[in-house]
């Protein structure tokens, strides 16, 4: 049986987010493979939010390139027609 899961290690212990099903007091072999946490990546930790924040800083500025976004839109359009449809 393998089991995989997320922890942390602290203080010298490895806490497990939820018992692992076995029975305590059962050997087993541990693999310690160290993930890097999102703040030392650079990346946000919650890319919603990141998102959010970069749509607002866009819809905050003055100068707009496509002033009709409906005109714009069928102007770029190349979609082929669809059998049935106009």
């Amino acid at each position: 049986m393998t089991i995989q899961v997320q922890a942390i290690y602290k203080a010298g212990a490895i806490l497990l987010p939820q018992p692992l099903g076995i029975a305590e007091g059962t050997a087993i072999d541990v693999t310690i493979v160290p993930t890097t946490p999102p703040a030392a990546t650079g990346l946000p930790g919650d890319a919603g939010q990141s998102m959010a924040a970069i749509l607002d800083r866009l819809a905050a500025l003055e100068e707009r390139s496509i002033d009709d976004p409906e005109t714009w839109q069928r102007e770029v359009r190349s979609d082929r027609s669809l059998p049935g449809r106009d």
